[in-house]
């Protein structure tokens, strides 16, 4: 975690050392995900195409990434990234 830990109670560094281990798996590249999905990042094309037009943080990693912000409640407390 590094010279953070220094800082914070003993139990505290413990479970953030147990959550880093954790989440260690989501951060696998397993195939190329938008990494930015939120709703305001896409539009739909005359013919009824989906259009990615946020190439920013394209990349690979895992697709829990990419889902998470599309479920509501996961992006935002106000929800304004999850609907238009």
């Amino acid at each position: 975690m590094g010279r953070v830990q220094q800082f914070l109670p003993l139990e505290l560094t413990d479970i953030l050392s147990f959550l880093q281990e954790q989440a260690k798996v989501l951060f696998r590249p397993l195939c190329c995900i938008s990494g930015d999905p939120n709703p305001t990042n896409w539009g739909v094309r005359n013919n009824g195409d989906l259009v990615l037009f946020d190439f920013e943080r394209i990349g690979y990693g895992n697709p829990a990434i990419d889902l998470a912000i599309t479920m509501p409640g996961f992006g935002s407390q106000d929800g304004s990234l999850e609907y238009l």
